[in-house]
Formats: C-alpha cells, structure tokens, sequence
C-alpha cells in the first residue's frame, strides 16, 4: 500500500468522483457489533489500540461506538475519533433526534473525520398504506436531522431481508432522497443465502437510483454465509462491506474482515474491484483482537 495520506477519505458528499468506480470500502464495526450481545467491556486504552491498527491497516471507516450503551460508550466515540489519522469514525445512533445529537456531540469532539449512521427496522406488519407512509416519513426525518450535523450520513435497513421489497425499496428511497450518502442492506437474522442476497441487491439497484450513493452490506453469520453474501453483493453493485476482526460479534458473528479480503482477491468475479488496505497489518489488528475478545461461535 502507499503512503496512508494520499488515501482518500470516504466522508464527502463528492465520494463517487474522488473515490475509483470500483474501490470496496472496507467499514469495521469490531468497536460495536463485535462488543454488542456479549456483554464484553472493554477498557478504553484496549479500544484505542485497536483503532490505530485498523487505522494503520488502512480500514476506511471504524464504527466506534453508539448511544445504546453507556456514557463510557460515548466517551470512546471521542478518544477513538482523535487518535486515528486516516480513517472516517463512525457512530451508530437510533433514530432519536436526541440519539443523534448525543453521537454527534461525541464524534465531533474528535479531530478525525465522521459519519452518523442511523437505522430502521423495515420488517414492519403493515395493515393498510398509512404504515409504510409512516415508516417513511419517519426514515426521512431521521436522515434530515443527521444531515444538520454532517455531510457523511449512512441509513441502515435493519431486517431488510426479512421484509417486504417493496417497502425496502421505498425506504432507501426515502433516505437516498433525504440525502444519505450510504445506504446499508443489513441481513440482521444472519439467514439469507447469496443468491437470494444477491437478488435483492439487484432488484434495488434496478429499482431505485443509487448513482451517487455508496450500496453497503451488513451481513451477519448465523447460518455461515457471511463472507459468501458480502462476495454475492459485491457482483451485485454494493461497494462497502461491513464486518468485524475475525467476525467477531453477537451470535454466530459478523463478516470477517480478513476473510473478506483474502475473498476477494480469489474471486475471478471480483477482478477489477480494488482494495485499499495492508493485509499484514490486517492480520496484526485480528491478532490484536483476539487477545480481548471472544470468538464468535461457528455455525
């Protein structure tokens, strides 16, 4: 890899222009999914020694932290955002006007570039039209606040693949128009196979315009196929893909990240799509993690 400060940073509105039309962004999210579920703790020099390898290692975006923790939670948003150099932080925040601020506050006390990521179950029951009008009035709402704290703003769709298509599609619609600049299709249930993954990143691609929006992935592991659905959306047209060291999180875990990449580099289909990140220092970070945290059980 290159020297890190040529590397481009994945928070602009003007991403698709700065960024190659095939550059995978790599967003760890080890610092909150990896700690959710599991009742892990971790000090906060621990987390910082992990946020400056993924930074060194070259990880495009850290997801540090949340709202639905405690203060400390909050409190490591900061420290992490001012001790890494290269990478865009993130924090996670629900839909609250008063969660995003709370992130917002937190992340911008740091001195590195970040991105608020907000979500919305789109598993909803629906029983007549209203509900949907509902959900996405209030996805809209949501991105629009966010969008008075930062320009780099991510909407996830928890569940979507559990819900209905149709109101998938209208959601990311809804938060595309309101000006996310990422949207994320998260496999929350961790159930979905490839080829029906695959399929429903294809149908949203066909059916809403994401030209100028990053399409990412969360995908989880609790029927094995985390990797292999992250590989499936990137011939689909999804261009960040979420995970964790050594897949490390709730459950049967996340996408791991070092598989990802080794993935990709196999994959035939995947020749053109480019990484940007050290897999030696990679390697060093998962070393690094598995020193503090658990290993997800394997299904």
């Amino acid at each position: 890899m290159s020297s890190f400060p040529d590397r481009p940073q994945p928070n602009s509105m003007q991403m698709e222009a700065k960024q190659p039309p095939k550059r995978i962004l790599l967003f760890d999210s080890t610092l909150r999914d990896g700690l959710e579920g599991r009742g892990k703790i971790l000090p906060l020099e621990r987390k910082l020694e992990l946020a400056r390898h993924l930074d060194r290692a070259g990880i495009d975006i850290i997801e540090a932290g949340s709202c639905i923790g405690n203060q400390a939670d909050l409190a490591g948003l900061t420290a992490v955002a001012s001790v890494v150099s290269q990478t865009t932080v993130c924090g996670l925040a629900g839909a609250s006007p008063r969660d995003i601020e709370r992130v917002s506050a937190a992340l911008a006390e740091g001195k590195a570039p970040f991105r608020l990521n907000t979500y919305t179950p789109t598993d909803i029951k629906v029983s007549k039209e209203k509900d949907i009008e509902r959900l996405i009035e209030g996805i809209g709402a949501t991105v629009r606040c966010a969008k008075e704290f930062t320009d780099d703003v991510q909407w996830t769709a928890m569940n979507a693949t559990n819900s209905q298509l149709d109101i998938v599609a209208r959601a990311v619609e809804a938060a595309v128009i309101n000006g996310a600049t990422t949207v994320c299709i998260a496999d929350t249930q961790g159930n979905s196979a490839p080829h029906e993954f695959a399929t429903l990143l294809s149908q949203l691609v066909d059916r809403v315009p994401l030209q100028n929006v990053v399409l990412a992935v969360h995908c989880h592991n609790h029927s094995g196929w985390a990797v292999e659905n992250a590989l499936a959306a990137l011939h689909a047209g999804a261009r960040q893909v979420e995970g964790t060291l050594e897949g490390i999180g709730p459950a049967g875990g996340n996408t791991d990240l070092e598989k990802l990449v080794m993935a990709v580099h196999a994959d035939g289909a995947c020749q053109g799509l480019e990484l940007d990140v050290d897999f030696t220092l990679l390697e060093a970070a998962s070393q690094a993690a598995l020193k503090y945290l658990p290993s997800p059980t394997r299904p």
